[in-house]
């Protein structure tokens, strides 16, 4: 089981590697999302934890995210997402 804080170093790591950003904004499980849930095409992120990057510059729109298995640690998606 991947525990928050090592969702957050799998992100950051991630972030960087994918060329997203260089800063984690929040993870929460997906579970925990009130909002509407992200959705990613193709991708089950049911049991990952969802990791936002820290937009360059906070605007209404798009997010990019990073979806981190809850129980493996294995990046299952990423991209953008309303």
């Amino acid at each position: 089981m991947i525990t928050l804080e090592q969702a957050i170093a799998i992100a950051e790591q991630k972030a960087i590697e994918l060329k997203l950003g260089f800063e984690i904004s929040h993870v929460i499980s997906y579970d925990d999302i009130q909002s509407p849930r992200p959705i990613i095409y193709g991708a089950d992120i049911s049991n990952c934890w969802v990791a936002y990057v820290a937009p360059e510059v906070y605007r209404v729109g798009l997010s990019k995210i990073i979806a981190i298995d809850r129980e493996s640690g294995v990046v299952v998606a990423h991209g953008l997402v309303f």
